[in-house]
């Protein structure tokens, strides 16, 4: 995702809107015949191209150095403030 290249994979919604707020943009794939299709997919070069950048920008919305910095400080306050705060 970082690259801005499309990635064929299954992201959990589940999972990943519990720690990041938000779902990959990823071509969702859970079996060999799913694969197959997203790879099919993602021979049109402007699914691609927009799925590449879609990423990128998810990476750098939710990933980034300053961003995870600030999550984990908002865990620290949380876990470590007194209780009825």
């Amino acid at each position: 995702l970082s690259c801005g290249k499309p990635v064929i994979a299954y992201a959990d919604p589940h999972l990943w809107l519990r720690h990041h707020g938000s779902v990959p943009p990823v071509a969702q794939a859970r079996s060999e015949q799913q694969i197959y299709e997203r790879m099919i997919q993602l021979e049109d070069p402007m699914l691609r191209r927009d799925l590449g950048e879609l990423g990128r920008k998810w990476i750098k919305d939710t990933c980034e150095l300053t961003v995870v910095a600030k999550k984990q400080l908002e865990i620290y306050q949380e876990v470590f403030s007194p209780i009825g705060t």
